[in-house]
């Protein structure tokens, strides 16, 4: 009985959740419609049929008109929003993509001298990034050997929130507060990334995924740009620059958070034609390393930077939650041939 109860709660919940999705969809497209005009009819029609013909509900097609409003055209191929959310993360994740929600733990599964870590803080009790144990009058000599401040992460972190910057005379009160996370280097970028706001250090967004082969592929990118009013990158403000795909050239506008379409970044008046993102191959060489490592997580969104020597940093791993529809919109459909069409036949 209790199973029962468990698989009835689970399934009203996931209609609950694909139901919100549909209607945040419905209500991005009528935003965009007010700003670029009507979706063609066409498009309309193709997305409702790819949607329940394809796909197997008529609630993704509202995902399908934001992309065809925004690319101007319905593609075939697309995977919608609350698609990917509750169909492909369920298949191609399950248990093992809560494993990035926990950011202690992140050199220790990659074993990788890409990501930044210094120190981690769990259960109270302070560990190097590779888990052995030290003390806490150690800790300050591991963190501030050359650096002035570092970063605290804690685990379940999402969005930018709850990121600490730490500096010696306050990392008692992070070692007090009771949170599990990580310490990371403060990354200085590349110069060349740092023009649009001194803070908030821009990340690429690079999507890998696990191909039919069993090889690791480069699926889908995108540059991510803060504001200035804001210290850290947050999901609520940042800027999402379309790339190319092969060289990392910025395709010539950035979104705000709420779709609308800007030529130049509005706190500094700098446009974001004809830029490129420094060390791009770099970057996604990492990624791809990374990801080899992981093949249990069908599909990672790796957030890159490069520092001040030129070096890839991974500034974190999203193997649970990495939404697609920015890309899927502006330059998707991203994941033809990898036949997540066909996920939801076979639950």
């Amino acid at each position: 009985m209790f199973d029962q109860i468990k698989s009835t709660s689970r399934t009203v919940k996931t209609a609950i959740n694909l139901e919100r999705g549909k209607l945040r969809a419905l209500k991005v497209h009528k935003f965009l419609t007010r700003q670029l005009g009507k979706t063609p009819r066409q498009s309309i029609r193709m997305s409702d049929e790819y949607a329940r013909e394809v796909l197997g509900w008529s609630g993704y097609a509202p995902w399908l008109y934001v992309y065809s409003t925004l690319s101007g055209s319905f593609k075939e191929g697309w995977i919608p929003s609350n698609y990917y959310a509750h169909v492909v993360n369920a298949r191609l994740k399950g248990p093992h993509g809560k494993l990035s929600r926990y950011k202690s733990i992140s050199t220790r599964l990659f074993d990788s001298a890409y990501f930044p870590d210094l120190a981690v803080l769990i259960n109270k009790k302070v560990f190097c990034k590779d888990l052995r144990p030290t003390s806490q009058e150690a800790l300050k000599d591991i963190l501030f050997f050359d650096a002035e401040k570092v970063i605290f992460k804690p685990d379940e972190a999402n969005k930018g929130l709850g990121i600490k910057v730490v500096m010696p005379d306050t990392l008692s009160d992070v070692l007090h507060a009771g949170n599990d996370g990580v310490f990371q280097r403060w990354i200085v970028p590349d110069a060349r990334v740092m023009d649009f706001v001194p803070e908030a250090v821009p990340t690429l967004r690079v999507t890998t995924v696990i191909e039919p082969s069993g090889e690791v592929g480069l699926r889908a990118s995108y540059f991510r740009i803060g504001r200035s009013k804001d210290r850290f990158l947050k999901a609520s403000s940042l800027l999402r620059v379309p790339i190319d795909l092969e060289t990392g050239e910025f395709v010539g506008s950035a979104y705000h958070p709420n779709w609308t379409k800007i030529e130049i970044h509005p706190d500094v008046g700098i446009p974001f034609k004809g830029r490129r993102v420094p060390e791009y191959k770099a970057c996604v060489q990492a990624c791809l390393e990374l990801h080899a490592r992981m093949p249990q997580i069908g599909c990672i969104g790796w957030d890159m930077t490069i520092d001040h020597k030129g070096r890839p940093v991974c500034m974190e791993w999203n193997g649970e939650v990495n939404d697609v529809k920015f890309t899927e919109a502006l330059s998707g459909p991203s994941f033809i041939g990898l036949g997540w069409e066909d996920l939801w036949r076979n639950p």
